[in-house]
């Protein structure tokens, strides 16, 4: 089985050719084309997404000051080292951490 990536018409491809044969004698191919294109860019904004976070997460780190980015659901997605000191819990184990288990306010 071969694997080729090949560009037709903007599209990105991946092509796979398999020679089909019986007792040792080839008789025919078969050839797969399967788009990547979405696939492709879905990866890409994966990459750059990746790459905004750790910048963000390396100015939030030096900072002086404690700072947390919560999530949409009241998660803790990014905190630094100061916070985690105040809290006495390692950053790693922050994250994904409901929010209003460290920090409760009163009624």
């Amino acid at each position: 089985m071969k694997l080729n990536r090949v560009s037709i018409h903007n599209k990105k491809l991946l092509l796979t050719a398999k020679t089909i044969s019986h007792e040792e004698h080839p008789w025919g191919s078969l050839l797969i084309l399967q788009d990547l294109t979405d696939y492709e860019t879905i990866a890409s904004e994966l990459e750059m997404t990746k790459s905004l976070k750790q910048k963000l997460q390396t100015v939030v780190d030096a900072a002086y000051d404690g700072l947390i980015l919560i999530g949409q659901q009241g998660k803790i997605e990014i905190v630094n080292h100061t916070i985690s000191e105040l809290v006495s819990c390692p950053k790693e184990d922050l994250i994904d951490q409901e929010i209003d288990l460290f920090f409760r306010t009163s009624s």
